[in-house]
């Protein structure tokens, strides 16, 4: 054992600093990171949290969020702090610095017994467009997943701009 390590393992690694290098290299890192944050919403933030408050996009270094209702928007603001703590230790760097509450209407959440509004299904341009992104990350499993993220994302995207957007 050279190192401590055992021969042939390899050591592991945090996922979200080999994405991130490996985005930036592909001039991907903003979109990215505003992913990465919204990916990990439920995870960071636990489950009360997730059903009653969604990501909805982030510009700069703000994540903007929907929120069911006034008292949850309220808990949220008083909470803002924290969150913010607890989203970029998910990340494993600080992706965003506030977070901005609307009330609005939440998607179905994807917990025990729910189902997320799913993206419409990404065209096959944005598909191959998203296996070259995730490409260069080394396991198989997660370059499929990420490819996923990112073909989803790409979708969501076109659909938006298809939605009266005009391009100002």
């Amino acid at each position: 054992m050279a190192g401590g390590r055992s021969a042939g393992r390899r050591r592991s690694e945090p996922v979200g600093p080999l994405l991130h290098a490996v985005l930036s290299r592909l001039g991907y890192h903003k979109r990215a990171s505003a992913l990465f944050a919204m990916a990990v919403w439920d995870r960071a933030l636990g489950e009360a949290v997730a059903r009653h408050a969604r990501p909805e996009r982030v510009e700069r270094d703000t994540l903007h969020v929907v929120v069911d209702g006034a008292p949850w928007a309220n808990e949220l603001r008083w909470m803002e702090s924290a969150l913010v703590a607890q989203l970029n230790a998910a990340c494993g760097r600080t992706v965003v610095r506030r977070l901005r509450f609307r009330i609005g209407t939440l998607p179905a959440w994807g917990g025990e017994g729910g189902t997320r509004q799913q993206a419409p299904a990404p065209h096959a341009d944005e598909v191959a467009r998203a296996e070259r992104i995730a490409r260069p990350v080394a396991d198989p499993d997660l370059a499929t997943a990420f490819g996923r993220l990112v073909a989803r994302a790409l979708a969501r995207d076109a659909a938006t701009a298809g939605k009266g957007d005009d391009g100002a």
